[in-house]
């Protein structure tokens, strides 16, 4: 996508990334999760996105798993959005994922993440299940699922 640039993302990332995420998110990941994802989890890929004025557009973290592309967070800075940018990073992931020997993806997103849903479901997801009150606020997770 032009005027954007999608690379793994370092530490000097994560102040914009937590920044990003607090103000997207009402149960956030905190710095310190995405330190250990980046550092001491052997399954984990994480990205960033920066335009090219260098700010943060997006983020992403995954894991490689016993064949399985399991999408941990995918977030897009809003005045980044419905630029198709979701769209182009999520196609990435899957690419990751099927170069990475997986078989399938798996994600969990909030029912009333609506634009999220519709993303997913373009690029081919179903509904798996639902986890009753999986996020710490209570809300439930609808699990999603696709072949890759």
């Amino acid at each position: 996508l032009s005027g954007y640039d999608l690379r793994a993302m370092k530490d000097t990332d994560l102040p914009d990334v937590v920044e990003l995420e607090a103000g997207t998110f009402p149960t956030p990941w905190k710095e310190e999760s995405f330190h250990h994802e980046l550092h001491d989890n052997p399954f984990a890929r994480n990205y960033v996105v920066r335009a090219a004025d260098a700010s943060l557009a997006a983020y992403a973290s995954i894991w490689l798993l016993e064949g399985e592309l399991y999408i941990n967070n995918l977030n897009v800075a809003p005045e980044h959005r419905r630029q198709r940018l979701g769209d182009w990073i999520l196609r990435h992931l899957l690419d990751i994922g099927r170069h990475g020997g997986c078989s399938s993806a798996v994600l969990e997103v909030r029912p009333s993440n609506t634009v999220a849903l519709r993303l997913y479901h373009a690029h081919e997801f179903r509904l798996l299940g639902r986890r009753s009150g999986y996020y710490r606020d209570g809300e439930d997770a609808l699990v999603l699922g696709r072949k890759l």
